[in-house]
């Protein structure tokens, strides 16, 4: 088979796989005015002022607390293993007048979880910026349960943005800030994604030559 007609296939597919179970189309840019599912303690509202400005994002705020929000849905749930998912990127802009350490939690369906080993910082003031969040078993530390990374990572029962700093725990850690995050996607390994990109560029370069 041609790249060009497996590219298109290949898009279809990610396209119809797209609010069935984690997939390579997973992504939430918010437009549609609801949380999309988002939920948790740090009331995540649906606000105005996106990456684009003018367009809409996620909002969650915490006095004392944890900060965080987290997505049962089948869009961000199942086995990231056979979808090829190897990190979730998104855009971060931190309203709060300290810093964040934003990190990833994936949440096992028998309770385990596995979250960032580093966290990524956001500054105060930082405006968007762009956070990728790898999820190797290699950059993630497990903080409960005892079953192994293959297991949660094939069926991932929820996926977690939070606030944790210093040594990563099961709860996060409490603080009084705020922030916003858009267009959440899935990643997927660099393999993937250059074929990906490759198939794109014969279809493009094929349009060209007609």
């Amino acid at each position: 088979m041609k790249i060009f007609k497996l590219s298109g296939l290949l898009g279809f597919a990610m396209v119809a796989a797209l609010g069935q179970t984690i997939s390579l189309a997973s992504f939430e840019d918010f437009e549609g005015g609801t949380t999309a599912g988002w939920a948790g303690g740090s009331a995540p509202t649906n606000v105005s002022g996106g990456v684009l400005g003018s367009g809409k994002a996620l909002g969650l705020s915490a006095i004392n607390r944890g900060l965080a929000t987290f997505n049962t849905g089948s869009t961000w749930s199942g086995d990231y293993d056979s979808a090829g998912v190897t990190s979730v990127s998104g855009w971060f802009r931190n309203d709060g007048s300290g810093p964040l350490e934003l990190r990833v939690v994936l949440h096992g369906t028998l309770g385990d979880r596995f979250t960032s080993s580093t966290s990524l910082v956001l500054a105060a003031g930082s405006g968007w910026t762009q956070k990728t969040f790898s999820l190797a078993e290699a950059d993630l530390t497990q903080v409960l349960g005892a079953n192994s990374y293959a297991s949660v990572y094939g069926g991932v029962e929820r996926l977690m943005f939070r606030h944790d700093s210093g040594v990563p725990d099961p709860g996060g850690e409490s603080v009084t800030g705020a922030f916003r995050m858009d267009n959440i996607q899935a990643v997927p390994e660099p393999a993937t994604m250059a074929a990906i990109a490759m198939g794109i560029a014969t279809v493009a370069n094929r349009k060209r030559k007609k």
